[in-house]
């Protein structure tokens, strides 16, 4: 743990003022969303595309359901610890970080349930200046296309502690 401490040090020192931390707690957290029901076989549609809106619109409520995405979950993201999220695919990983970071779309068909604080303050009183304190690393890498794959690897190594990484292997070979 030592090293990440080097390094959360190097970057503020770069940066000229310390990162704020953070803990995040969430309590009985659901979120759930209403979707219309395509055909009778029961299978649905989410993608918000036009047909789909206009589907949605035109059937009325008695084609439509709720689909539970997260179902009374609690747990906390500490202060100080590197926290591991693992799930299955459709399991709910993406859709609670994303509550959890204040960039969810909130439209009318979602509902969410629960108790959420950063720092014990209610995340309603705290939700507009979330972004500057809390963040995630999408699924989907995005990466510079101008990069061979040499330069795109030697740029990750270097962003994500590169010079820790020698430092180690110095260390543990000397």
């Amino acid at each position: 743990m030592g090293r990440m401490y080097q390094m959360k040090f190097k970057i503020e020192t770069a940066l000229g003022y310390v990162i704020p931390q953070m803990d995040v707690r969430f309590k009985h957290l659901s979120l759930s969303m209403d979707i219309v029901v395509v055909d009778d076989n029961g299978s649905k549609h989410e993608l918000p595309t036009l047909p789909n809106e206009l589907k949605q619109i035109f059937e009325g409520p008695e084609k439509r359901k709720v689909r539970t995405i997260l179902k009374d979950i609690s747990g906390v993201f500490a202060l100080g610890k590197l926290t591991v999220l693992l799930g299955q695919p459709g399991s709910g990983k993406s859709a609670l970080i994303e509550i959890l970071n204040g960039r969810s779309p909130m439209t009318k068909n979602i509902t969410v349930e629960g108790d959420i604080s950063y720092n014990n303050v209610p995340r309603e009183n705290i939700i507009k200046a979330l972004p500057q304190f809390v963040t995630y690393v999408n699924q989907r890498d995005k990466h510079f296309p101008t990069l061979t794959v040499k330069e795109t690897l030697e740029f990750v190594h270097a962003f994500c502690g590169g010079d820790f990484v020698s430092w180690r292997r110095a260390t543990v070979q000397g």
